[in-house]
């Protein structure tokens, strides 16, 4: 007798419909985080320090400490609504390219989270290490891709992981948090670069540029980026074998 056999390897969505959602998953997120930033831009400041007339070192070293952590805290908010974000967006989207309600829920939740936290913990360690090695005189391409590259890769690889969530199995969640840890770095490569070259006063190598145009440009690119990088990974993994028979 004959028995259907059925491969375990899951059926993949459609391109155009994973590409979509991934996209407009990425579209949404690096929006939505733009917004609140902007929202909250100007009133994350370092504390005012009363001073006798000219400061003294030690108030000089208080005063450009506060500087710092303003920045650092600047940052924590950046990446940490757009971690949340985007896990949110692409766990969604995860689960919409199988039409799977449970799993998107599921997957978006976490992602949310870990995306969240990821992208507001890391600032506090990374932008310190930014300041040691910082030079006010120079724009240093370097130092400021692996800055931003090391934050915003981070938060891609959690949004990665989210829609591997969405989609379904271990394999699919590693690779996607692969995808979208290299795609954010690109993401920040672009950004940096080409704002360098083209919008030299917007100050695209520091941890927060100058102008609200290139601050949308960076969230959007990264998130885009990641979204991509993370699509492209779990769209080039085997499709799932048509329907055998084999003699029982």
């Amino acid at each position: 007798m004959r028995v259907p056999h059925v491969s375990s390897t899951k059926i993949e969505p459609s391109p155009i419909r994973a590409w979509a959602l991934a996209l407009l998953a990425g579209l949404v997120a690096g929006l939505a985080s733009w917004l609140i930033g902007e929202g909250l831009n100007g009133r994350i400041q370092p504390r005012l320090l009363a001073t006798n007339g000219f400061p003294t070192p030690e108030e000089a070293l208080a005063a450009a400490n506060a500087s710092k952590a303003a920045v650092a805290l600047q940052m924590s908010v950046a990446y940490g609504t757009l971690g949340a974000a985007l896990g949110l967006t692409l766990g969604l989207a995860g689960g919409g390219m199988r039409r799977e309600t449970r799993s998107a829920g599921g997957a978006a939740a976490i992602g949310a989270i870990l995306g969240g936290v990821v992208g507001a913990v890391l600032p506090q360690a990374v932008v310190p290490v930014y300041f040691k090695y910082y030079d006010p005189d120079s724009d240093d391409l370097v130092l400021a891709i692996l800055t931003l590259g090391g934050i915003a890769g981070a938060v891609g690889a959690s949004a990665g992981a989210s829609l591997g969530m969405g989609l379904g199995g271990r394999g699919r969640i590693s690779r996607a948090a692969v995808g979208g840890l290299v795609g954010a770095i690109a993401g920040i490569v672009l950004y940096v670069v080409a704002g360098t070259l083209a919008f030299p006063l917007d100050q695209t190598t520091k941890p927060i540029s100058a102008t609200s145009g290139s601050r949308l440009a960076a969230r959007l690119l990264v998130a885009l980026f990641a979204a991509a990088g993370a699509t492209m990974v779990v769209r080039s993994t085997p499709k799932a074998h048509p329907v055998s028979f084999q003699d029982a």
